[in-house]
């Protein structure tokens, strides 16, 4: 049996900080799985609503967090093929049909009226248990650690999409651009895929990162000035990946969300110099097992560093500071502290 109250982080629009509090345990309902959280890693969006980018839905403390994995506790009466002590991963699509046009493209446009965003809308993973829709969560194959795998289930998700998307072959160039946690899952699934790999960042200690993550080159697009140059002539006339890097014909996936929109050249778009698509971290049932199952079986895991839950604030400042060198930041949470409110 879960304790009755739990430690939570959680953002406050009030205050406009991360504290963390003590709240309640959450009960669940029939299509749903109560989940002791093992690990919660930090994303990028997160930080969006810590600074005001993603908007608060209310003046109400909401737990952060939408990239993680737990054990079951108990099993909603209606869900079928989860059991007590299952590890999983899952998504934040709380309650999403995966049925509409709008899930189709991504979840946060389900029209079903039902989906609300764990970690936005509504608590997410950053507390020590979880409420989540069953339809959200896969059990985590044999081989993959629960405790290490909490990246794979939004930045792994986007990045596998990524790969994907570009549609390459066995020793095609691929560039990744931003080589931060999703871009070392990136390089590793496009490496598992037999690609080429070119790494850009503009932080040397990232781009050692990348290269120990697999990439073939590595370029400073700060310090080395001619590196358009350079990846022109290594791939022979371009590789799929930025505008600036791709061979005619090649294929720019827009998977990041920087601040400022990103610009095109509508003559070379009608001109078919280039294409464009987008991955993200959307992902019906059979997609997120399908990226479990291949992460398991190419053995593809997160650069990453550990933290304890009452660290997320320094978590948020190196996150802010653009000080984590390509790794992501991770809460494991440890079963004897959750289970000490008993």
């Amino acid at each position: 049996m879960p304790p009755r109250t739990q430690r939570a982080a959680q953002y406050n629009p009030v205050s406009k900080k991360v504290e963390v509090n003590e709240i309640p345990v959450p009960s669940i309902k029939d299509d749903e799985l109560l989940i002791r959280t093992v690990a919660a890693s930090l994303c990028h969006s997160d930080i969006m609503l810590v600074e005001g980018q993603i908007p608060a839905v209310s003046d109400e403390p909401v737990t952060i967090g939408h990239e993680a994995t737990g054990q079951v506790v108990s099993v909603g009466s209606a869900v079928q093929g989860f059991k007590k002590g299952d590890f999983v991963g899952f998504i934040n699509a709380y309650h999403a049909c995966f049925k509409c046009r709008g899930c189709a493209n991504h979840y946060i446009y389900c029209t079903s009226g039902s989906m609300v965003m764990q970690g936005f809308s509504c608590d997410g993973y950053f507390q020590e248990y979880c409420a989540i829709d069953a339809g959200t969560a896969v059990v985590l194959p044999p081989t993959m650690d629960a405790s290490v795998s909490s990246p794979i289930f939004c930045a792994g998700i986007t990045a596998y999409h990524a790969v994907l998307k570009a549609g390459l072959s066995e020793g095609d160039t691929l560039a990744v651009i931003g080589c931060g946690g999703l871009g070392q899952l990136a390089i590793k699934y496009a490496k598992a895929k037999r690609l080429k790999v070119v790494a850009v960042d503009v932080d040397d200690n990232t781009l050692a990162t990348a290269t120990a993550s697999g990439a073939d080159h590595a370029f400073n697009s700060r310090k080395q000035k001619d590196y358009i140059d350079q990846i022109h002539h290594i791939t022979a006339g371009g590789c799929d990946g930025a505008p600036a890097t791709l061979r005619v014909g090649g294929h720019l996936v827009v998977v990041g969300i920087p601040k400022d929109d990103i610009q095109v050249s509508a003559f070379d778009l009608s001109m078919c110099k280039y294409h464009i698509s987008a991955a993200n971290n959307a992902a019906n049932p059979r997609q997120l097992a399908d990226c479990a199952d291949f992460t398991a079986a190419h053995k593809i895991s997160s650069p990453s560093k550990f933290y304890k839950l009452e660290q997320i604030n320094d978590m948020i400042g190196v996150m802010q500071r653009q000080e984590m060198a390509g790794t992501r930041m991770v809460v494991k949470f440890e079963e004897s502290a959750a289970s000490s409110r008993l």
